[in-house]
């Protein structure tokens, strides 16, 4: 059997305060080989574990999750110049994950997703 695809993915928010349902769910603390999952702000985060977009290696994420309207516009406008370079690939999860860019609107959605996430994970082995 061999090794699941590395992935990424940015959970965004406008505010930090919208990430802290998120941030202690069983789905996103996985640890050893597992999604890894950076949460990230448009505003100044004070919690040192949530990136502010700006110093997010856009390049690494495979996936992009926004929290809400402000957060996908900023999400979608990063994919598409993050596409645009010859050199940049989902790899396996344009097949397995086809929306690069989703928007959920509760931690259900969000639940849902990380179950969808880790079958995608599973199934690029």
């Amino acid at each position: 059997m061999s090794m699941p695809q590395y992935l990424e993915i940015a959970v965004v928010a406008s505010n930090e305060a919208e990430l802290r349902p998120l941030e202690k769910l069983d789905a996103v603390e996985k640890t050893g080989i597992a999604p890894r999952y950076r949460f990230v702000t448009l505003d100044a985060p004070e919690n040192p574990r949530v990136i502010h977009m700006d110093r997010l290696e856009q390049q690494q994420i495979g996936l992009w999750v926004a929290l809400d309207d402000e957060a996908m516009s900023r999400c979608q406008a990063a994919y598409e110049e993050l596409s645009s370079h010859p050199g940049y690939s989902r790899e396996f999860y344009d097949h397995h994950l086809p929306a690069a860019v989703v928007q959920v609107k509760d931690r259900d959605e969000f639940l849902a997703l990380t179950e969808k996430v880790w079958e995608a994970f599973c199934a690029t082995s």
